[in-house]
């Protein structure tokens, strides 16, 4: 928006993928917006550095894991496909009701969510989780196999996850 604030009569906001970053300006208007009860959906890029709009997500209590997720549970990847293609584990929640027995979330080429400690106020919720064998590929770029490498940290990781805040209602999904 241009007039400096998100109107009043918008019931959410979505950033899907973005291939640049937020404006100082954007990044100050998305704050506002969220510390005065917004609802937020964002989806990143792992490959995209988002640093403005990581800071609205770490007011939130969430942070970027670095890295490409390899998933090394058969069961958490499509046969067939890459290990990078993860079929997660879903945590019951009334934002993934709509999902039963018999389907699947696919999440391909993600990145992990680190969560920060919930408050009062603040309630972290992991939506979408890999197994525990899973690794975070950090030097992806010029990696030839999807062999783990030494410094490389294991999971599980948070590939979806939702943050409310009682005190002002804001709720993000990330």
């Amino acid at each position: 928006t241009t007039a400096g604030s998100i109107p009043a009569d918008v019931s959410a906001v979505l950033i899907n993928a973005p291939g640049a970053d937020l404006t100082d300006a954007e990044t100050t208007i998305l704050k506002d917006y969220v510390a005065n009860g917004g609802k937020l959906f964002v989806t990143t890029d792992f490959t995209t550095g988002t640093p403005n709009l990581d800071s609205v997500l770490a007011d939130c209590g969430m942070a970027r894991q670095p890295g490409l997720l390899i998933e090394t549970d058969t069961d958490h990847y499509p046969y067939g496909y890459p290990q990078t293609y993860l079929l997660p584990s879903l945590s019951s929640n009334d934002i993934t009701a709509g999902i039963t027995d018999g389907m699947h979330v696919f999440t391909p080429v993600a990145q992990g969510i680190v969560k920060g400690d919930s408050t009062d106020d603040l309630t972290l919720t992991t939506l979408l989780s890999t197994s525990s064998t899973a690794y975070s590929m950090q030097d992806y770029a010029e990696a030839t196999t999807a062999e783990q490498g030494a410094n490389d940290p294991n999971g599980p990781f948070n590939i979806a996850v939702a943050a409310s805040n009682s005190a002002t209602g804001a709720n993000v999904v990330w």
